[in-house]
């Protein structure tokens, strides 16, 4: 049996980029202006007050995360295309991360300074006693049930090489039916899955960009205006699509409903 080499492996890449282009074709032509949004948005952050009040390193923080989000949505997109789904989560757990953080922080802004450099935040919890602030507190006010159902036991666990991450490179139902896929596989279940989390975590940047960002967003070009309605629109259309299709897909939306 020939063993697979690195030119195999480019081949495979070519294959599977090939599908990603058919499949789900509206997403191949609106991915590029979901990203092409985000990276004119930043250009309408508005001005942020001193970085040395509340509100000032508030906006800095958030200025700072979504100067990131279209490059990594960008890397996303493009290990989604060559058959990368397992690497593309990575990235994906790390977006939903930022933005549970901006959706806490905006309730409590004398945090960030802690959070933003991850040193101990104390806070109290429901008894009134003192306890260090974690990821889980976070998502758990943010949006209740994402942390478990998602960003804790899927995108966690696939992170960490827990169970979920074995259908990225291995296929069959049992160990006598199993085998492994070697090179850059095209695979409907876990392509899926890569779709709808960029496209759920894409709208939920987008649709906050306003709240984070008032004053700049209300400076926004008719132009961009008009591409960001657009691209809004047709992203809830896409989730709503899901949900009307795969009923299941309903309770994993509902645990994102506080990202609203």
């Amino acid at each position: 049996m020939k063993r697979m080499d690195y030119n195999d492996l480019l081949e495979s890449e070519s294959r599977t980029k090939g599908y990603a282009n058919v499949y789900l074709k509206g997403f191949a032509d609106k991915g590029p202006v979901i990203i092409d949004t985000l990276l004119q948005l930043n250009y309408f952050t508005g001005k942020g007050e001193d970085i040395k009040t509340v509100e000032g390193e508030f906006h800095s923080f958030c200025f700072h995360q979504y100067i990131q989000i279209p490059y990594s949505l960008r890397a996303v997109f493009i290990l989604y295309n060559l058959g990368y789904f397992h690497e593309a989560t990575f990235i994906i757990r790390h977006l939903f991360e930022r933005l549970a953080k901006m959706k806490y922080l905006i309730n409590h802004k004398d945090q960030t300074s802690t959070v933003w450099i991850n040193k101990p935040t104390i806070i109290l919890d429901k008894k009134g006693k003192k306890k260090r602030l974690t990821i889980k507190d976070i998502f758990e006010e943010v949006s209740p049930g994402f942390y478990d159902i998602n960003y804790g036991k899927l995108l966690s666990g696939i992170l960490h090489g827990g169970g979920a991450s074995i259908m990225f490179r291995v296929e069959g139902k049992n160990n006598e039916e199993r085998s492994i896929k070697m090179g850059s596989i095209w695979d409907e279940k876990p392509a899926t899955y890569i779709v709808n989390n960029f496209i759920a975590v894409s709208f939920y940047f987008l649709y906050n960009f306003p709240k984070f960002f008032p004053n700049g967003f209300s400076d926004l070009e008719s132009d961009l205006l008009f591409q960001y309605i657009g691209i809004i629109d047709w992203l809830k259309g896409g989730m709503d699509d899901h949900k009307r299709k795969n009923l299941k897909s309903v309770d994993w939306y509902k645990t994102m409903e506080g990202f609203f």
